[in-house]
């Protein structure tokens, strides 16, 4: 089957979009990919695992410094409308893949256009992520959650099928009306064949020079939980003075908590690496005593779930995480981790301390280690990415009226 992916942002690097690839294309689909183009890479490109890349095209001239906004993804946008329908009719596209919400209602237009089914591919509660970031001056009015809302409404009953990240979220779209059996559950689970340390772990662990380290993996950025963990952490401190916290990442709220860091007297202690690339976060993983996810409990989190919980617990390393519903229940099905109430520092400061015990660490990891071998893997999550392509190619579905 020919696909065409839309994904608003530039690509690489998206590590579901990979995965997703990867598994279609070795299953004999042609996979086409229409992303933006900020960083005015190549228009066409084949990237590894058989992916036609069409990017939209950037500037030739000065014009260039705008392409940010003349590629913003919205539905009215003739940049995107264009580049798509010219995909479609050039390679014969048998049926679209649109990743979040933005250029979903584009998705649907032109599926009508060309008679194609359409997937509507959720990584997550698009109008309660805009909530919980907190958009300010112009993108509040061009990212606005209340607009958001009333456009997933329709699109939920617009498209032919919606693939969502976790079962908490799929309860959500059931409640709003959409049926049961137009909903796939494919999780953002670790493909463990490409997710293993090298040899730098030793290096990190050596450079670090500490007896028990934590590490965040991920965004740094509201709605992630990291001011309540560096209150933790400095309760912590306070106590044991060979105790290191690695975050590792970038984004917003970056100088705010190493403000706070500085503050407490956390310097040394609490370090923030930045972006690394991402064949080397196994190594960072690997290097540490206890991972963490310590995102709030709110509808944002409690109806998706991040990649890192199954990372960390691929390379058998003890999980803390917070209360938030689907963090909770995977942690306390595999007893890979342990569960804080979310945005308490004192509790998470407790559960830290608690996890000083290797033999206690061994245990957790070796059971979520275990579970991503039997349940959490990319493997066996694609199955029902396959399935549903299965049945598209044996039915007559199109786009619903």
């Amino acid at each position: 089957m020919r696909i065409l992916m839309i994904l608003q942002a530039d690509f690489p690097p998206d590590i579901r979009v990979e995965k997703e690839v990867r598994s279609l294309a070795h299953a004999g689909h042609e996979v086409h990919l229409i992303c933006k183009n900020v960083t005015g890479r190549k228009d066409e490109e084949i990237y590894p695992d058989l992916l036609y890349i069409h990017r939209l095209r950037a500037a030739k001239s000065w014009l260039h410094r705008w392409d940010n906004l003349r590629m913003f993804p919205i539905p009215q946008n003739p940049v995107w409308k264009q580049r798509i329908c010219e995909v479609i009719q050039n390679f014969g596209i048998e049926a679209i893949h649109v990743h979040d919400l933005p250029l979903a209602p584009l998705a649907v237009k032109l599926g009508r256009k060309f008679n194609l089914p359409v997937i509507f591919d959720m990584h997550e509660n698009y109008p309660a992520a805009l909530k919980a970031w907190r958009k300010r001056g112009p993108e509040k009015l061009l990212k606005n959650a209340w607009v958001a809302r009333w456009v997933e409404k329709k699109v939920v009953h617009q498209v032919d099928r919606i693939i969502v990240v976790i079962e908490e979220q799929k309860v959500r779209l059931v409640n709003m009306g959409v049926p049961p059996d137009r909903i796939r559950v494919v999780s953002n689970t670790v493909d463990i064949k490409h997710f293993h340390p090298t040899n730098g772990t030793q290096q990190i662990r050596k450079k670090l020079a500490a007896e028990y380290i934590l590490i965040y993996v991920g965004g740094v950025d509201e709605n992630r939980g990291l001011e309540t963990l560096i209150e933790a952490f400095s309760i912590v401190a306070k106590k044991n003075f060979s105790t290191k916290l690695l975050i590792l990442g970038d984004g917003r709220k970056r100088h705010e908590l190493e403000c706070k860091v500085r503050a407490r007297g956390l310097v040394g202690r609490v370090i923030f690496t930045g972006w690394v690339n991402f064949h080397q976060v196994p190594d960072y993983i690997a290097a540490s005593d206890v991972c963490l996810v310590p995102h709030p409990s709110n509808e944002h989190s409690d109806t998706t779930v991040p990649h890192k919980i199954f990372q960390y617990m691929a390379l058998g390393k003890p999980v803390i995480v917070s209360d938030a519903k689907p963090l909770a229940r995977i942690i306390r099905e595999t007893k890979a981790g342990v569960v804080f109430r979310s945005n308490d520092p004192r509790e998470l400061a407790e559960v830290i301390f608690s996890l000083q015990d290797k033999r206690k660490r061994k245990a957790l990891g070796e059971k979520g280690q275990h579970a991503v071998r039997e349940k959490y893997n990319w493997k066996h999550t694609a199955e029902t990415l396959l399935t549903l392509y299965s049945e598209l190619q044996q039915s007559d579905i199109t786009c619903e009226s």
